[in-house]
């Protein structure tokens, strides 16, 4: 019987701690920035656990202010994890035509155009990236690939070179074991 009474217990916990998604009413109470914060919630190891959810939010967001650029960058996200990449540039570009300075779009999407192998569409925009925010070791990380994937290994070096002087050094030394950096 206490048994029992605790295997009951431990159940009512467990299904406590699983989180409920919000009601349409719910969604309709909150600001924009609330309802995508719902999506970002679900990006783990850099991916979202459930890609289709995040494009609920993000809509719902959308709805309640169409000119909110990051819901797009949500949705372009979460449309690569579905490998929907027509999808994901069209919202990576929309976040970016609606507010031009967020430097995380044009380095999502030039992610997208690495992935679909478009390499100077894809160095352009992470170097617009670079432009915004000189220290976004992402996108001089995510250059220096893509000019891997183009055998340019002396610009993909500088790009790994600068990671390294902002402090990651992962990549270069990583080139120079392979033999593509000196």
């Amino acid at each position: 019987m206490k048994s029992i009474l605790l295997l009951s217990v431990a159940v009512l916990f467990l299904f406590s701690c699983v989180p409920t998604q919000p009601t349409k009413e719910q969604l309709g109470q909150m600001t924009v920035e609330e309802i995508n914060d719902l999506a970002v919630k679900l990006w783990k190891n850099d991916k979202y656990s459930d890609p289709a959810l995040a494009i609920e939010y993000a809509d719902a967001a959308i709805a309640k202010d169409p000119e909110y650029g990051r819901a797009y960058y949500t949705k372009g996200f979460a449309y690569y994890n579905l490998k929907e990449y027509e999808s994901s540039i069209e919202n990576f570009s929309k976040a970016i035509n609606i507010d031009p300075h967020i430097h995380e779009s044009y380095n999502g999407r030039g992610w997208v155009y690495l992935e679909t192998k478009q390499y100077q569409k894809a160095i352009d925009d992470f170097t617009k990236a670079i432009e915004l925010d000189s220290k976004y070791m992402k996108a001089y990380n995510n250059r220096g690939y893509t000019y891997l994937q183009m055998n340019e290994n002396e610009k993909a070096c500088s790009d790994f070179t600068m990671v390294c002087d902002l402090g990651d050094c992962g990549n270069i030394k990583h080139a120079k074991k392979i033999g593509k950096c000196k």
